[in-house]
């Protein structure tokens, strides 16, 4: 047996693809195979509130399938601060596991982030 959660030099790799909808359909930007602990930025912090699509299906990785497909979840998360030069961060943090912080392009290299960061398990 095959164990697809694990990488072909035996790290463990996150169980989801996560994304935003992008003209109706899945923008995979965390995958599989993204490293951990490293922030990536996700989308602008305009809003306090966004959401996270989500799944456990490859195919979904070819940023063509709809938001509607039901292997596709959805997650509104919030922020408590919206700013325009700002974008959302998310990082993986564990196989079920991912944070998410507001900062500035130069604060995210820093550490100097205008929100708290918060942990979301799926």
């Amino acid at each position: 047996m095959i164990d697809r959660n694990i990488s072909k030099d035996d790290n463990i790799c996150f169980k989801y693809y996560l994304g935003n909808n992008r003209k109706n359909q899945l923008k995979v930007l965390l995958h599989r195979n993204t490293e951990f602990d490293k922030w990536v930025r996700f989308l602008d912090a305009s809003e306090d509130i966004f959401e996270v699509f989500y799944s456990a299906q490859s195919s979904v990785s070819t940023n063509k399938s709809s938001i509607h497909d039901s292997s596709i979840k959805k997650m509104r998360l919030k922020t408590d601060i919206a700013d325009e030069d700002a974008f959302i961060y998310l990082r993986i943090i564990s196989p079920t596991s991912f944070e998410y912080v507001v900062a500035g392009e130069e604060g995210i290299l820093t550490d100097h982030y205008l929100s708290i960061i918060k942990t979301v398990t799926i």
